[in-house]
């Protein structure tokens, strides 16, 4: 399960940093915008919460250091 998400966020949070930092206008209009749309930001966030406790409910390991980052990362 700890190489699975890490498979998973290792190239999606590797690629999210690299767009981020070579297109800084885009991002920070974009993530402006966003904060302005009130249902979608919310929604957005309530999404990411309840992935986020699925996530730890289903990968509460702390053994070794990728484990701890995958948990912590959720």
């Amino acid at each position: 399960m700890t190489l699975f998400l890490a498979q998973i966020f290792g190239p999606v949070l590797g690629l999210m940093a690299l767009g981020i930092l070579f297109n800084q206008d885009f991002y920070m209009k974009s993530f402006k915008g966003f904060s302005k749309e009130g249902f979608g930001f919310v929604a957005t966030v309530m999404a990411m919460i309840a992935i986020g406790v699925i996530m730890v409910m289903k990968h509460f390991l702390w053994g070794t250091f990728p484990e701890i980052l995958v948990s912590v990362i959720g």
